[in-house]
């Protein structure tokens, strides 16, 4: 009798055992698939970031252009810039306009989609006012 008892109790170890292992597991799995997409999360955020700063450049770099005379812009232009001239991440489409002339003036926006194929792109928008050249300069 001492045996069976002695048997039975060993087998209720053995499935308490089986339980702990399991449930710690299950712990360890649920762990790992929360760094998995913290990781995950933080890996798109920079992606992100990478692009609003290539769109904030491809902006500034545009309207600078613009204001020195390298680039013109009529009522309404478009560029698209490869990849291969940016850093192979995807093609940026810039569209410039005039929004706005008066005599001594004009504001000139220009909007900057980059990456233009991919779904996580970014749009940026951007305006500057330039002079107007005098008819004697």
């Amino acid at each position: 009798m001492n045996r069976a008892h002695a048997s039975s109790r060993t087998r209720n170890r053995r499935g308490a055992v089986l339980v702990i292992v399991i449930v710690c597991l299950l712990i360890a799995a649920a762990a790992l698939t929360t760094l998995v997409q913290m990781t995950l999360r933080l890996h798109r955020q920079q992606r992100q970031e990478e692009f609003a700063r290539q769109a904030a450049w491809l902006a500034d770099q545009s309207l600078v252009a613009i204001g020195n005379g390298s680039l013109a812009v009529d009522s309404s232009t478009t560029w698209r810039i490869p990849a291969s001239q940016l850093s192979d991440r995807g093609n940026a489409s810039i569209a410039a306009r005039i929004v706005q002339t008066d005599d001594s003036s004009r504001i000139v926006e220009v909007v900057v989609n980059y990456p233009v194929d991919e779904s996580m792109s970014t749009k940026l928008t951007r305006q500057a006012r330039f002079p107007l050249a005098s008819p004697g300069e």
